[in-house]
């Protein structure tokens, strides 16, 4: 098996909204072949964070050449807000964050272009369509 170097492949993670939303389905099936993507969803929907976990997300965020976050109106927690924000500050050439607008609605549409801003002024990409 070929090293993904020798390939020329990116690898991508895929943080942000879970939930009920399809963001990432859609994403994915738009995906070029050269293009390798982690998608840190949990199968049974529970999410626990301990040092184990951690030290493994740690290590995958590593081997990404981008870290994307993908936030919709759908999102209930704020882990992959904070996450986004952790990272931003630790690798921030490699984090993109998008709010799509396509699942916008107004009561969250302040917060989201507020969080554009922020990222905006610490020169993180932010972007409102993955497609």
């Amino acid at each position: 098996m070929k090293k993904r170097e020798e390939i020329f492949m990116l690898k991508i993670n895929l943080g942000g909204t879970c939930g009920n939303s399809k963001w990432r389905n859609e994403l994915i099936e738009k995906l070029n072949k050269k293009i390798e993507y982690r998608n840190p969803v949990v199968k049974n929907g529970t999410w626990k964070y301990n040092k184990t976990i951690k030290l493994k997300k740690e290590n995958d965020m590593r081997e990404c050449d981008y870290l994307v976050y993908v936030i919709t109106p759908r999102q209930k927690g704020f882990s992959s807000i904070a996450s986004a924000v952790d990272y931003s500050n630790k690798v921030p050439k490699k984090v993109i964050f998008c709010i799509l607008k396509e699942y916008e609605n107004e009561k969250n549409c302040m917060q989201f272009n507020d969080f554009c801003i922020m990222f905006h002024d610490c020169n993180i990409w932010c972007i409102s369509s993955i497609l």
